[in-house]
Order: C-alpha cells, then structure tokens, then sequence
C-alpha cells in the first residue's frame, strides 16, 4: 500500500496520520455499499448499507487484526418463466479494515436491521503506566 502525503497532511501529527491510515480500508477489495466508519473513546462502529440483502447473506470475520465484511445476493430462477428485465443481478460485496491491535477482536458484534449493517468494535481500554518491582537476583 503506497503512503502519499497530501499538502494538508503535513498540517496533522503523526499519531493523526497513524489514526487515518488504521481506519483506511483495503482499497483491492470491491467497494460498492456505502460505509460509514465511526471512533467513540470505546468502539469503532462500521455501518454499511446493504438493502435487499438479510443476515444470512453477510458474513462478519477478524483475523489478524483485519476485519472482513463479506456480502453476496445470490441469482434466483423462477421455474417456468423467462425474464425479460434483470437488473437484480447476484453480486458479491468484500471489505477490509485494518484495525491495529487496539481492539477487542472477541468482542466484536454485529447485527443487521432493514438493510444496514452495523459491526462494533471495542476498544482494548489502555493500560496506564505500572510499577515493576526490582528484586535482588
């Protein structure tokens, strides 16, 4: 994946960079349903649109700190007719996100309603500095 800085780049830290590019999905995917990425203090809340499709037509995963959305509308025959229009053709959907090993991968949920697909992602909470004790070898 190649790093371009744009003329406003410069004007963000580094930790804002580091923050865009985690959220920056896989461009090789097939990107074509809508998607909203969305950062609380706790969670990531990745929403798509995905109409016409139900739960069991998408598919949800993380693995290695990418998260995969997968969606496919399947062809449907009709026995003993011909179709004369068809622009509800099957068609796969994929989508990947990179998302750093700040989160909570086991306890991702997602849920679907009327179309929309809305995957959370917890936040691991951050460990703040501790004290480590020295003992006489």
């Amino acid at each position: 994946m190649s790093s371009t800085v744009r003329p406003f780049d410069r004007v963000l830290s580094p930790f804002d960079l580091f923050e865009r590019e985690l959220l920056r999905p896989n461009r090789t995917a097939e990107t074509s349903a809508p998607t909203d990425v969305w950062e609380s203090e706790t969670a990531y809340e990745i929403t798509v649109d995905l109409p016409g499709l139900a739960e069991s037509d998408v598919t949800v995963s993380v693995a290695d700190d990418v998260l995969t959305l997968r969606a496919e509308r399947k062809s449907v025959a009709r026995e003993g007719a011909k179709p004369h229009l068809r622009e509800r053709r099957p068609h796969a959907f994929a989508r990947q996100f990179s998302l750093g090993q700040s989160i909570d991968a086991e306890a991702v949920k997602a849920s679907m309603k009327h179309g929309v697909l809305t995957v959370i992602v917890p936040k691991v909470k951050a460990q703040g500095a501790r004290q480590i004790p020295v003992t006489v070898a």
